[in-house]
């Protein structure tokens, strides 16, 4: 690092106002680091992955945010973990395949927990 940027703490020369929070990215439903190039990330990587890994993908980022919760961003976390259970629900309701393999699994809705 540069000895001219060595011990410099720029956050103690910044100045926050209550009017500097006004406008705000919402960080669950489409922050805006994931969205460059005229396409979100999520819709790409639905894109690029088959079905069954892009089930995999949502299942794995919605159980991620649920582990961290305590952990590092609390309320944002569980509203991000939400976000991917409701992606997960269009996906599984817009796929009939899906649901025809369910139903012949002999278990029965609800006796599961």
């Amino acid at each position: 690092m540069p000895n001219e940027f060595k011990g410099y703490n720029w956050w103690k020369n910044k100045t926050y106002s209550p009017s500097s929070y006004a406008i705000r990215e919402d960080l669950v439903n489409g922050p805006q680091h994931y969205n460059n190039g005229g396409i979100e990330c999520i819709d790409a990587m639905e894109a690029m992955l088959s079905e069954k890994e892009f089930i995999g993908y949502l299942r794995g980022n919605s159980f991620k945010y649920r582990w961290r919760y305590t952990y590092k961003d609390g309320e944002q976390d569980l509203k991000k973990a939400r976000w991917y259970e409701d992606k997960l629900l269009k996906v599984y309701e817009n796929n009939l395949d899906l649901k025809e393999i369910q139903s012949g699994n002999g278990q029965e809705s609800g006796t599961d927990c």
